[in-house]
C-alpha cells in the first residue's frame, strides 16, 4: 500500500519528486497514507465519460508460478492432468504442465485492478463486469511465465445511468508472445450518477 501511495503521490502531486512522496509515506501515519491514497485514487479512477476510442493502457506484469496453478486447481475443482500431473504433461503437446486458461483470465482481471482504471475504495466507478467476446487462448502459460496486458478501447455505448466500455485485451508473456486475446465489456458509472 505504501509503495502504491508513494508512486501515486509522486506521479500526480509532486511531478515525479520521489523525495517529497517518500517523506509523506515514511511518517507511517495510516491516516496520512489513507487520505492521500483516497485522493490519488479519485484522480486515477475513470468514469464512462473519461474513456476515448483508441485509448491504450498497459498493465503491470505478474509471474505465474506452480503454486498459482495448484491453488487455482483447488479453488476451481479443475484437477485436469495437464495442470496437475507432471508426468502426464510431458506426454502432451506442451511437454510440461501449463496454467489453466481460466487462471490466466482471472489474473488478467487482477491486473486490470492494479492498473487503477476503476476505484473500489471511494466512488466505486466500475458498475459491473458485463461480459467477454472472442476469447482465444493462443499459446500456453507455463510455470514461471510473466504476463501483462495491453488494452485498447474499441467501443463505448451509453446505457442510461451507466456506460459500456469495450476493451480489446492482448495478453503477452515475457517473450512478447501473445497467449490470450479477448474483448471485455465493462459497465462504468457516469460522473453524474
Amino acid at each position: 500500500m505504501q509503495r502504491r501511495v508513494r508512486v501515486l503521490l509522486q506521479t500526480h502531486y509532486w511531478g515525479g519528486d520521489e523525495q517529497q512522496s517518500q517523506s509523506v509515506v515514511s511518517k507511517g501515519a495510516p491516516s496520512i497514507c489513507d487520505r492521500y491514497a483516497e485522493v490519488a485514487l479519485r484522480i486515477l479512477a475513470r468514469y464512462f465519460e473519461d474513456f476515448h476510442l483508441g485509448e491504450e493502457f498497459t498493465t503491470p506484469r505478474r509471474t505465474i508460478d506452480t503454486s498459482d496453478i495448484v491453488s487455482f486447481a483447488g479453488l476451481s475443482g479443475d484437477y485436469y492432468s495437464l495442470h496437475t500431473d507432471s508426468m502426464f504433461a510431458k506426454t502432451s503437446v506442451f511437454r510440461e504442465r501449463v496454467a489453466h486458461g481460466l487462471l490466466t483470465l482471472s489474473v488478467v482481471s487482477g491486473l486490470w485492478h492494479r492498473l487503477g482504471l476503476y476505484d473500489d475504495r471511494t466512488d466505486h466507478t466500475l458498475a459491473a463486469f458485463y461480459g467477454i467476446d472472442r476469447l482465444r487462448f493462443t499459446a500456453p502459460v507455463k510455470p514461471g511465465d510473466t504476463i501483462g496486458v495491453k488494452l485498447r478501447v474499441t467501443d463505448r455505448k451509453d446505457r442510461g445511468e451507466n456506460g459500456l466500455v469495450s476493451f480489446l485485451n492482448e495478453v503477452t508473456n515475457q517473450d512478447d508472445e501473445t497467449v490470450l486475446v479477448f474483448t471485455a465489456h465493462l459497465l462504468f458509472k457516469k460522473r453524474h450518477s
